[in-house]
This record gives structure tokens, sequence and C-alpha cells, in this order.
């Protein structure tokens, strides 16, 4: 909603693509180092992406920039920390990144550079698969017990079963305008005639960048 793209990962191809949102313009992000990438999130006031990866050599959790996938650095690593990365959120409140992991059963949080990492709900579950936030609570669903289940943030207290019998239930968000509008820190200038900008226009922090298709120079 701020940059008007679509950013996806492509588990066939091993690449992180970008396009305008009917799909025209389509440009490479990221080309190099993934193995198996699952949950992709995004940090637009900040210009980030968030990817994590199912590496069995190496499971993680990186970061580069939406504008042309630079500045890529790991958040979090090694089998003693994340195992089966599955889903990733953005807390725009407080600018931590939060994850749910399949393997070691646990929602867990990190500062956007990975700093401040913690365990925030240890799961009952047996398959936790998606995990969304709003306000000061975290959601998360669970294909093996077929349920959703909700927390508060920091510290995973005050658990509630919100839904159960549901057959496999995979991502899941909260939609609500202060998910959109809290933090902005500027305008998007691609908004009024996509910046000027003959193919892709993405916004970025007191300015933006026009870029092409991979192809075009």
């Amino acid at each position: 909603w701020v940059n008007r793209t679509l950013i996806w990962s492509d588990a066939t191809s091993l690449r992180i693509h970008v396009s305008a949102l009917d799909g025209t313009n389509v440009r490479t992000l990221i080309s190099t180092g993934l193995n198996n990438p699952r949950a992709l999130t995004l940090h637009p006031f900040k210009g980030y992406m968030f990817w994590s990866d199912w590496d069995p050599a190496n499971p993680r959790i990186e970061r580069a920039s939406i504008a042309d996938g630079s500045g890529r650095i790991t958040i979090a690593s090694g089998s003693s920390v994340i195992q089966q990365p599955n889903g990733l959120t953005v807390d725009f409140i407080d600018n931590r990144v939060f994850w749910v992991d399949a393997g070691l059963k646990r929602v867990k949080s990190a500062n956007l550079d990975g700093s401040g990492r913690v365990d925030v709900w240890n799961l009952a579950s047996t398959h936790p698969y998606a995990l969304t936030l709003f306000v000061d609570r975290v959601f998360v669903t669970d294909w093996q017990r077929a349920r959703i289940e909700t927390a508060r943030k920091y510290k995973g207290n005050d658990r509630v079963t919100l839904l159960i019998n549901v057959h496999q239930p995979g991502d899941i968000h909260a939609v609500h305008p202060t998910r959109q509008e809290l933090s902005q820190p500027d305008v998007n200038e691609c908004v009024v005639q996509n910046g000027g900008c003959e193919q892709l226009c993405v916004n970025k922090i007191a300015s933006f960048q026009c870029a092409c298709s991979s192809g075009f120079t």
C-alpha cells in the first residue's frame, strides 16, 4: 500500500522479485544465496524486506532493501536459534520482526537488525505455520491441531484459542487502517504519476528511486 508494488519469493527459481501491481515490469531483487525460501514480509516505512529460508544446512532469516536488494544481512541463523522458520510479520509499533518456528515450536522476535532476540511463546503446536500482529497481540495458525490462537506479543501470556477445526489454516493477516498509518516517515512520491518513472517507482525514506525491469537499463 506504500510502494504500490508486489514482492514475492520463488522457491523454484530461488529468487525474489518485484513488479507493478498488475504484474508488469518484473525486476529481480535477490538472485543468489537462496536455498528454500518460505515466508516474506515488508517494513515499507523503513524500506526493508525480510524472508525466511528453510536451508537444511543453514536455516535463517535475512533482510535487504526493498528498492534494490542491497544491504543484505542475516537476522537469525544456526540450528540452535532457528530450525524451520515459517511465518514472518513486522511490528510497526516497536520496529521488531516476529517469526514462528515449526521446528522449535516457538514464536520469536528480534530488532530489525537481529539484535535483542527473545522467545515470545513456547507453543504446544506440532506444526505452527503463519502469524500476524495487531496492537499488542500475536496470532498463530496451527496445521496439525487445526486452530488459530493468540497471545500477548511481549511474553506470550493471556493465551486464547480463537478458532478450532480449521482445516490446515495457512497464512493469516490483520487488516486495519492503523496497520497502514503507523510511523509513516515521509510522503510517497510514487503515488503521483508513478513518480515520473517509466517503469517501477520505489519509495525510499525522504526520496524515491526509478527502477527498470530485468533486462532493461
